[in-house]
């Protein structure tokens, strides 16, 4: 990232927790649930306060053993089942990018996990084991995890053991984030029945390092408990949160106004939509003066409320935000039945950069350069009436429902736009408006990492109950 969290915009989503609610009141203020975002202490604090998951109401208090020293002593490994166990560790700690070594190292090189940290912030898996479409039984994935550097927190290493391992990061200000998934056969033997250590290595898998980590562990953790957090995903929790830049949930209907102003609330089927308010904290609210062009509350057309957009040639309905900001991924849940060429996203006020469909394919040209980058058109398109995940990626590519569109090597290095629009481009006169209904739209204004993506996918397809399958 370029930017720091703070200088990105928002970060402030729903994400996986068990004590968040629905609004947070301040005096006799509720702030959510009118539409007011403001960055006063007591509500940011509030906010941060329910974004992590809650270690004890998740794993319970009860521990196979723990450690608050560290390099710790070695033990067992195997969590006392030889490997073949569900286990979950617990690691109380912070990093910088510089720091490099040995976090966590469960058995040796035949049947072995190792976790280390790499220079640049970036997070080292290595398993010797049953690990599923590996012939030698042998995995090392690195994955960046420099955007949380300096924020104390947990990693968490959990193992079903027949199934997969994965490292998540939790803390106050991020909430719960997966970083690293890799498969096991079916009888995943990740350990066996070697010596282990925490914050150094004493055998460790495959020649990874046994070097003492150099960033801080307080706290370990270790439980014979698997605890599946994705499905916090399927509870309708943004899996993260960092860089989230805007989001439009028309599920809300306390996001939704009649006026621009947010002065009266939509409240019945067909209610004209002046203000589609930001769930993010930037604000970045969308809206609509003139009431004519105004999009409708429809709760019949699709399984969730949505907005119905009319598709009328330079009198459609569309949204606007005029504020400066930077888009780099976008998803959107969307139908429409129109088959003809309809403008969804545009960018800027250049004509030239927007996101538009037709019946068979997808055309993309987005900031900060203008070349036209299309899809093949013998991908399919949104017109069909189903509803589709529309995901984006500025720099490099478009995909519908999980599948990739691809794309004429696109140039972009930076998705910096100074305005934004829904339904149409910034032409005034208005052509080829968006006909259909879009029922939840997310923007980040950082890239992210294909299981990154995956996640808000995921969170889509299972908020949504649109059964789409990878």
């Amino acid at each position: 990232m370029k930017d720091s969290v703070h200088d990105n915009g928002g970060f402030i989503g729903r994400v996986a927790d068990y004590t968040a609610t629905d609004s947070y009141t301040s005096g006799s203020q509720n702030k959510k649930n009118t539409g007011v975002w403001s960055l006063d202490a007591d509500y940011l604090n509030a906010e941060l306060a329910s974004l992590a998951l809650d270690i004890d109401a998740t794993y319970g208090t009860t521990y196979l053993r723990e450690f608050t020293s560290f390099p710790s002593p070695t033990f067992g490994s195997g969590s006392g089942g030889q490997g073949k166990i569900d286990s979950t560790f617990i690691i109380d700690m912070s990093f910088s990018t510089t720091d490099t070594g040995c976090i966590l190292d469960q058995g040796g090189n035949a049947n072995g996990t190792y976790v280390g940290m790499l220079s640049g912030g970036n997070l080292r898996l290595a398993v010797s084991g049953a690990v599923s479409g590996v012939s030698n039984e042998i995995s090392a994935t690195t994955t960046d995890m420099s955007v949380y550097a300096g924020v104390a927190g947990q990693l968490i290493v959990t193992i079903d053991y027949q199934n997969h391992i994965q490292c998540w990061w939790n803390d106050s200000i991020n909430g719960i984030n997966q970083i690293i998934s890799v498969d096991f056969n079916g009888d995943g033997d990740w350990a066996g029945t070697n010596s282990a250590q925490v914050g150094q290595g004493s055998n460790v898998t495959n020649g990874e390092s046994e070097a003492a980590f150099t960033g801080t562990i307080t706290r370990y953790r270790e439980i014979t408990t698997y605890v599946d957090t994705s499905n916090f995903i399927a509870s309708g929790a943004l899996p993260f949160n960092l860089g989230l830049s805007s989001w439009y949930d028309a599920t809300d209907i306390t996001t939704l106004f009649t006026d621009a102003a947010k002065t009266t609330a939509v409240t019945t089927n067909g209610d004209r939509v002046g203000c589609w308010a930001d769930k993010s904290i930037n604000g970045y609210d969308m809206t609509q003066t003139t009431s004519s062009k105004r999009p409708t509350y429809d709760t019949t057309t699709m399984t969730q409320n949505s907005l119905s957009f009319s598709g009328t040639t330079g009198t459609s309905d569309s949204l606007q935000n005029s504020t400066s900001k930077s888009t780099y991924n976008l998803f959107a849940v969307v139908q429409s039945s129109a088959a003809a060429s309809k403008v969804l996203f545009g960018f800027d006020i250049a004509d030239s950069k927007y996101i538009h469909y037709d019946d068979g394919n997808i055309v993309y040209n987005a900031p900060p350069d203008k070349s036209y980058n299309s899809v093949s058109n013998s991908y399919d398109g949104l017109g069909d009436g189903n509803p589709h995940i529309l995901t984006i990626d500025l720099l490099n590519f478009v995909q519908r429902d999980f599948i990739q569109y691809l794309q004429a090597s696109p140039s972009q290095t930076d998705g910096t736009t100074s305005g934004t629009y829904i339904g149409r481009r910034h032409n005034s006169s208005g052509e080829e408006e968006f006909e259909g209904n879009i029922v939840e739209l997310l923007s980040y204004n950082r890239k992210l990492t294909s299981s990154e993506i995956a996640q808000v996918e995921d969170y889509l397809n299972n908020k949504h109950s649109l059964g789409l399958t990878r």
